[in-house]
């Protein structure tokens, strides 16, 4: 396969500034990071210095949401060998485990991410996520209320327990349509 950079006739600079535009915007174009930021890690990662970190971190996510479990480990790893015992590469560390439908071992891992720091509103997040991917709607109307106890100001929160009591009043509503039109 080509080279971004030779497909583009970009330089390693024009790519690393690519993927720092794609962190502001907080694109979703997994493909895309995947592409750029494995030749970057590649071929450019002495060029990097300190931004080789946050592009790990970046194509991490980029290659979890890709398929591509392979390029997600193994930047996971580097992040791991600079920062071990980072809560940040901890939380990557489950997304990982989300990835794989490792839900338990994820939300364990939230958990003591949690008991070291009861303020990582990431973990947290994390965690309100897995249990609204399993369909477990109603425990995640109670992790968002108590993390919203601490994070009154949370508004992006307080839409989605919004939209999570909308769903579960849906959801009854229906299903006691469906007992009335059985006894009709």
């Amino acid at each position: 396969m080509a080279k971004v950079s030779e497909l583009y006739d970009v330089t390693w600079e024009e790519m690393r500034d690519k993927m720092r535009k794609w962190r502001e915007e907080n694109s979703r174009n997994s493909e895309q990071i995947v592409e750029v930021g494995e030749e970057l890690i590649n071929e450019y990662a002495s060029k990097l210095g300190d931004d080789i970190w946050i592009i790990y971190e970046q194509v991490m996510i980029a290659a979890l949401d890709y398929g591509r479990d392979d390029l997600a480990l193994f930047c996971l790893q580097e992040l791991r060998r600079q920062f071990p015992g980072s809560h940040r590469v901890k939380r990557l560390t489950g997304m990982r485990f989300e990835a794989m439908e490792r839900y338990d071992d994820a939300i364990q891992l939230y958990d003591r991410i949690l008991q070291e720091d009861p303020t990582n509103t990431a973990a947290r997040k994390r965690k309100i996520a897995i249990r609204k991917a399993q369909g477990k709607n109603v425990e995640a109307i109670r992790e968002l209320n108590e993390y919203l106890e601490q994070f009154v100001g949370d508004q992006e929160a307080w839409h989605e327990l919004a939209e999570l009591y909308i769903n579960e009043h849906e959801i009854a509503s229906d299903s006691h349509a469906h007992i009335f039109t059985v006894y009709e």
